[in-house]
């Protein structure tokens, strides 16, 4: 036998993603921003949805996707995190999140791709320094994430300038 799948939700601007659901169902999604609630609805195909909305998600937003043959809710609340423009000329990668979060950063190029984790500082501020370990060119490209308890994230990323 093999094991079920374990839905998932990623949030990054204006865009919302899922997989891990069951395939070909409708689901409804839910955004509660503040006292508004935004809802969308998506067929999934295979399972995944994936979803433009009219405004940006933002910490502290609550997304909720219903649906799933079981009736259960899937839940994430975003998290604050920023990536600022990769720092070709330094080799780092930076950004901000609440004080104390653990970052997961995914870096490389075309034929190289790395992951490396950091925490904020007592600021919300997050650096990786890669000199010597990786050369960052107008190439590069960056994502970092913070990952909930059952394996949401929230995410932002950041090309070469």
């Amino acid at each position: 036998t093999t094991a079920a799948a374990v839905p998932h939700l990623a949030a990054i601007e204006d865009h919302l993603e899922g997989w891990g659901f069951t395939a070909d169902i409708s689901v409804t999604i839910e955004v509660a921003p503040d006292s508004t609630t935004h809802i969308e609805s998506a067929t999934l195909i295979d399972g995944e949805f994936d979803v433009d909305l009219a405004f940006d998600v933002e910490a502290g937003h609550t997304v909720t996707v219903t649906g799933d043959q079981t009736g259960a809710a899937k839940v994430l609340i975003v998290a604050t995190l920023t990536m600022n423009p990769i720092d070709v000329d330094g080799d780092t990668l930076s950004g901000t999140a609440d004080p104390g979060t653990w970052v997961r950063v995914n870096y490389g190029n075309e034929f190289e791709a790395y992951e490396a984790f950091v925490e904020t500082d007592d600021f919300g501020s997050w650096l990786i320094d890669l000199s010597g370990q990786f050369n960052l060119t107008s190439e590069s490209g960056a994502e970092a994430a913070i990952d909930d308890e059952d394996g949401d994230f929230t995410f932002a990323w950041s090309a070469s300038p």
